[in-house]
């Protein structure tokens, strides 16, 4: 008798030990573990019209073994006041490479894409066909892109503040902000209203348009303003899950937060 009960509590101490609370003193995670969606969840988006396709000059249609285009008749039209201009817009895509964010091989190469997920955010595509066709005057030493192909309602190819972020900053945390359409905004902090994620998603964001500069060779980098004025080192990476870029000024801290993501360098490419 006595022996009986003395394995039944051995029985139950077994289990209790079994299921008895992990140590969380000092945890393991992984980035799947912990990975966020960097988009709401659950959230009936609304669809946004797209500009039609611009059409090739005949040099783009015969690089691609294309025939070139039809002559069009010209009619006379009324003399305008010619406008000043400080400087020539240059028509163009952008060309875009992926590189693995921790080996720092290339993963793909590609463009932006002309049209953009269910969340107004603009992503990838390989082929030169489906890329997104860009007027750029760069006036200063930052300036505004715009899209002649892309969302309508939002003709610049701006940033908005990511919906899971905790402010408008962008530095040593892990804050970031869609590629997205935007009205025109002046050089300076996000501010607020309606831009192709707000629309898309139902949820007020801040928005830049003022968000581009110069690299070498032609290369578009990022220059996101935070609410003290300042632009500090920014990152555009891509992440696939989303398919949508972003920009952010930790990428590891990024990607502790919300899952892999690459590294995405653009670079204009003049028509």
């Amino acid at each position: 008798m006595f022996a009986s009960v003395a394995r039944v509590a051995l029985v139950a101490a077994l289990a209790v030990t079994a299921f008895a609370a992990p140590d969380v003193g000092n945890p393991t995670r992984t980035a799947q573990d912990i990975a966020a969606p960097i988009n709401p969840v659950g959230v009936v988006t609304r669809s946004l019209a797209h500009n039609p396709a611009v059409p090739l000059t005949n040099a783009q249609r015969l690089s691609r073994g294309l025939p070139p285009n039809r002559p069009r008749a010209h009619r006379r039209r009324a003399l305008q006041a010619r406008q000043s201009s400080t400087c020539v817009a240059q028509r163009g895509t952008i060309r875009v490479t992926l590189t693995d964010s921790a080996t720092g091989a290339v993963v793909n190469n590609g463009y932006v894409a002309a049209n953009a997920n269910s969340f107004g955010e603009y992503g990838f595509t390989p082929e030169a066909a489906q890329a997104i066709s860009v007027s750029i005057c760069p006036e200063s030493s930052t300036f505004d892109i715009l899209a002649l192909n892309g969302i309508s309602a939002y003709p610049y190819l701006g940033a908005a503040r990511g919906f899971a972020s905790t402010d408008d900053n962008l530095g040593d945390n892990s804050n970031y902000a869609y590629l997205a359409g935007t009205t025109q905004s002046a050089r300076g902090p996000a501010v607020a209203g309606p831009n192709s994620f707000s629309t898309a998603s139902g949820l007020p964001v801040s928005y830049e348009s003022n968000v581009w500069r110069f690299g070498a060779d032609n290369e578009l980098l990022p220059s996101w303003v935070n609410t003290d004025g300042s632009s500090p080192t920014q990152d555009i990476i891509y992440v696939v899950s989303a398919a949508a870029f972003a920009f952010t000024g930790d990428v590891q801290s990024f990607i502790a937060s919300y899952g892999n993501a690459n590294l995405a360098a653009f670079y204009f490419v003049p028509a």
